[in-house]
């Protein structure tokens, strides 16, 4: 990977903003106010930051970032169907306490295009979703998908090889018996690190249309997929049927009013799980009531202003991503406008709501003509459910995942800022690890990327921002 020195510019367009109040306070859902420090932007970590020449193929667009549950592996998922693993180096000696820097560990490809017969479609290579399962041991897991078929793989290191086998040659071949004349002990020697990556399952035909979310339960046996109008509950080790918790295809497709665009699993409770619409709404559901949840445990919706109506609001207002809360009390939504915090425990209006962008508002036609207001985002809360992280990103969607276990005492959050994706076989990532405040957001205009404050976002030169942030992810160390 290529490094240089900080740039100082990145720190420019508007600092945190003081005084603000963190939705997250007790349990009981009193408030906190809280004073977040001033940070600067620090690079720590990049690799190909200038915008690479149009002629860039397709398949080296990243299409999707993860870490694992300890932030010390970060995977990425490209159009071409490869994953890229990236594990961060120790601790320098002489800073201690920064961040390590991420290089490439492992590359393989995960899908392959596909060709469905029966409906005469092809199905792309394009990783949609990749999502790490708890470590169990020395190895490592993880779930990938594209639109149709979701793979589980195994890493695994090896640091040494066996030697002196009695009926096999240094080079595996099998020896003539006639010379085998002593028994002899095979050894363990060390040899250079090697990764190696293995698919254990592959979870096919589940889906009609296409998945757009998945899930690992709290179990650690069992993880879900959603797609448009369904949602599948599969094993862990049984690839050849699942159950569908969710089905809301109507029986005549004209009446279809709504469909589901994202799912997530309740962090401690098992049974519980939570998917979004593109109306707006938040479905709560218990596999312990029913087999199939299509009638829903609790209704999270909030009430349209009359006044707001307009030709975008059932676009705008569509939620494209939904995620709990550690503690598993609060979700937090995005849709194309604003980020909302959601209490379990009153579903009649969020308890806070964050405009995003608000200035975009007088430019919906624009995006609505060259199709951007279709964009998909994301959002995430910090490591310690104080303050959630909401980001824009001017291509398809955004990634900005939660970040994993507690925050440390002073510690700061860490975005992953990946663009068109590596060239070839270099495994090279255009990605930077930076040290954020946790009021800030970036935003991207052509000429290059721009810290902004996200309350207000309208900084010159970034006024439609669909250019060069392929993804941003999360995480706090």
């Amino acid at each position: 990977m290529n490094r240089s020195r900080p740039y100082s510019h990145w720190g420019g367009g508007g600092g945190p903003r003081q005084g603000s109040y963190c939705p997250m306070g007790a349990l009981g859902g009193g408030r906190e106010q809280f004073h977040p420090p001033a940070h600067h932007w620090v690079l720590m970590s990049h690799a190909l930051l200038s915008l690479p020449p149009p002629s860039t193929p397709t398949a080296d667009i990243i299409s999707t970032v993860e870490f694992n549950h300890t932030g010390e592996l970060l995977a990425t998922g490209d159009k071409g169907g490869r994953v890229v693993i990236f594990q961060r180096e120790p601790e320098s000696k002489n800073a201690p306490h920064s961040q390590g820097e991420y290089d490439v560990y492992s590359t393989f490809q995960s899908h392959e295009p596909e060709f469905d017969y029966l409906k005469s479609l092809e199905i792309e290579e394009k990783i949609n979703k990749i999502k790490w399962l708890p470590q169990q041991n020395a190895a490592h897991s993880l779930l990938s998908t594209n639109d149709k078929t979701i793979k589980l793989w195994k890493i695994t290191e090896r640091d040494k090889r066996p030697e002196g086998y009695n009926l096999k040659d240094e080079e595996g071949k099998l020896k003539d018996l006639s010379t085998v004349t002593s028994l002899q002990v095979p050894v363990l020697k060390p040899m250079d690190l090697m990764v190696e990556v293995s698919p254990r399952r592959v979870f096919a035909n589940g889906h009609t249309y296409h998945i757009n979310s998945i899930s690992v339960n709290s179990d650690c046996e069992t993880y879900m997929s959603a797609d448009d109008l369904r949602i599948n509950l599969w094993h862990l080790a049984i690839t050849d049927r699942s159950f569908n918790i969710v089905d809301i295809k109507p029986a005549n497709m004209e009446d279809l009013t709504e469909v589901i665009t994202a799912s997530e699993f309740h962090p401690h409770h098992c049974n519980l799980f939570v998917y979004s619409s593109s109306k707006g709404s938040l479905r709560l559901c218990d596999m312990r009531a029913a087999a199939l949840c299509d009638k829903h445990s609790k209704l999270f919706e909030e009430p349209e202003d009359p006044s707001n109506r307009s030709f975008f609001s059932e676009i705008i207002s569509s939620v494209s991503d939904v995620k709990f809360s550690h503690s598993g009390r609060y979700m937090l939504t995005r849709d194309y406008l604003t980020v909302k915090v959601w209490d379990l425990n009153m579903e009649a209006r969020p308890i806070e709501t964050y405009q995003v962008h608000d200035y975009l508002r007088s430019k919906l036609c624009s995006l609505y003509e060259n199709d951007c207001i279709f964009d998909k985002f994301e959002c995430a809360w910090n490591g310690s459910d104080r303050t959630s992280k909401k980001m824009m990103k001017p291509t398809n969607q955004l990634r900005a995942p939660p970040a994993h276990g507690p925050a440390s005492p002073g510690g700061d959050p860490v975005l992953t800022v990946s663009g068109v994706g590596y060239q070839g076989t270099s495994n090279t990532i255009k990605s930077a690890l930076v040290g954020i405040s946790d009021t800030c957001c970036w935003s991207a205009a052509k000429s290059g990327l721009t810290l902004c404050d996200p309350m207000d976002c309208s900084t010159p030169g970034s006024p439609v921002l669909h250019y060069l942030l392929e993804f941003a992810q999360i995480h706090v160390h």
